[in-house]
């Protein structure tokens, strides 16, 4: 169920003109129909004409010694007002112009009225009561309401004035010879005075019953509004704070795929330098998954941060990783300008470097741990692609930069070159496996496969065994 502010508001705005009959102790209904009513104050003789219809609530207010006005209420919900708003009144071509009322308006309700001058109350009297219908245009948007029930209304009203001898009531309400009875004091008034006594109990009686009546509708009130009104509020609360939070993950997500889609080429790179397959075919991933959260840490937070969003990272985790390996696992078109800055590199291995460039990036690997490596390529291997020598031992490689396994011809001119070099060990790097064939010929003349990523523990533990 799903509920919103003009709903609430409305619903608010009738319990007012419902309960806040009831809540004046003094007030009697003269006359009730389907749309218009009349009541009267019975401590001040203010009488008031109310009609109520699509939102709207019209009323004449009748006051002793005072002008006679008409107001019109509005629900604040669904209407665009400002000070300036004009209301207008229209019974056929007889036409009122309202005014807000500033001080009354509240964040519930929009006042109008519109004070009676001279003769005016009789002629709008008169079209109220001639009429079937009656025009209330507000902001070029235009509501009707029915005037059936008007003539009871104001007969009610008028018959109480003359019962009752209430006087200084505008015109057409004014009688003019109101006479009050005087009663001789008799014997014969004793049974008035028992009379009016009787009616002052009544009528305390009646003053009680009210009360009490009172007391009833502000506790129904009150547990509607705790049953239902809270209830409503507090879910629309908490909807509007899952909306809230919906909307702010979903600008988060967006802004970590717009970054990680700009560094998809960069990804598929270095998942290809980070992943190698073991000599057992076991895949080998720390280094990339070690690699995930760098650039989870150097580009995705950042980003994050800087848009007040970090506090859903721990929400968005599974999917920014699984977008990572997405990117980094589509096949990519290597623009030529990064293909530029990789082939300047040879510090870092990557699957479109040079071949030469991969025996450089092999003799660095050595040199790092302490070696003397040189790439011999370009000045005759004799099977040998890289030499290396530390503390006496000397150390051959063969570098192959393949796509697929290396086979049984790189482990036969590794073996050539150590025996040409004199070396004490021999070894072929490669970023790819192996073949059945070559791994044979590699044990039988113990000839080490490596992964370039095994080569500096491979050539540390060469110098352990001294």
């Amino acid at each position: 169920m799903v509920y919103n502010d003009e709903k609430i508001i409305s619903f608010l705005f009738l319990c007012s003109l419902i309960f806040s009959p009831i809540c004046l102790a003094e007030i009697k209904t003269l006359n009730q129909s389907e749309i218009w009513s009349s009541s009267v104050n019975n401590q001040n003789n203010q009488f008031v004409i109310t009609g109520s219809e699509n939102n709207a609530k019209v009323s004449l207010i009748l006051t002793p010694n005072q002008p006679a006005y008409l107001q019109i209420i509005f629900p604040q919900a669904g209407y665009n007002f400002d000070d300036n708003t004009i209301v207008t009144f229209a019974v056929s071509k007889y036409n009122i112009k309202l005014t807000k009322n500033l001080s009354n308006t509240n964040s519930q309700i929009c006042i109008f009225e519109y004070v009676f001058k001279g003769n005016e109350l009789t002629k709008f009297i008169h079209e109220l009561t001639s009429k079937k219908e009656a025009d209330i245009e507000l902001n070029d948007r235009m509501t009707s309401i029915s005037l059936n029930g008007t003539s009871r209304s104001i007969s009610a009203v008028l018959k109480y004035i003359e019962d009752n001898h209430i006087s200084s009531i505008p015109d057409p309400f004014h009688t003019n010879d109101i006479s009050v009875a005087t009663t001789p004091v008799s014997n014969d008034t004793v049974p008035q005075i028992q009379n009016t006594i009787q009616n002052d109990q009544k009528t305390n009686g009646k003053s009680d019953s009210q009360i009490f009546y009172m007391i009833g509708y502000a506790v129904a009130f009150f547990v509607i509004y705790k049953i239902i009104i809270k209830p409503i509020i507090a879910y629309r609360t908490k909807r509007k704070n899952i909306e809230y939070h919906s909307n702010q993950m979903h600008l988060a997500l967006t802004l970590c795929k717009n970054e990680i889609a700009e560094q998809s080429q960069k990804l598929y790179i270095k998942r290809e330098q980070l992943i190698y397959y073991d000599d057992y075919g076991t895949i080998k991933n720390e280094k990339w998954i070690k690699e995930i959260f760098n650039f989870i840490n150097s580009r995705i937070m950042p980003i994050l941060l800087n848009n007040n969003l970090n506090m859903y990272y721990s929400n968005l985790k599974d999917d920014i990783i699984n977008l990572i390996n997405i990117a980094a696992t589509t096949k990519q078109t290597i623009s030529p300008e990064i293909k530029r800055q990789l082939a300047q590199e040879t510090d870092v291995y990557h699957p479109n470097m040079d071949p030469f460039d991969y025996e450089i990036f092999c003799a660095k690997q050595l040199r790092e741990i302490g070696w003397e490596a040189t790439a011999t390529q370009r000045s005759g291997d004799q099977g040998a692609d890289v030499v290396a020598t530390k503390n006496g031992i000397k150390l051959v490689l063969q570098c192959k930069l393949y796509s697929k396994p290396v086979g049984n011809t790189a482990i036969q001119e590794i073996n050539t070159a150590k025996i040409f070099y004199h070396a004490h060990y021999a070894a072929v790097v490669s970023n790819a496996d192996f073949t059945i064939g070559a791994r044979q010929i590699a044990s039988s003349t113990k000839t080490s496969l490596l992964h370039h990523d095994e080569l500096q523990s491979y050539a540390m533990s060469l110098i352990s065994e001294l």
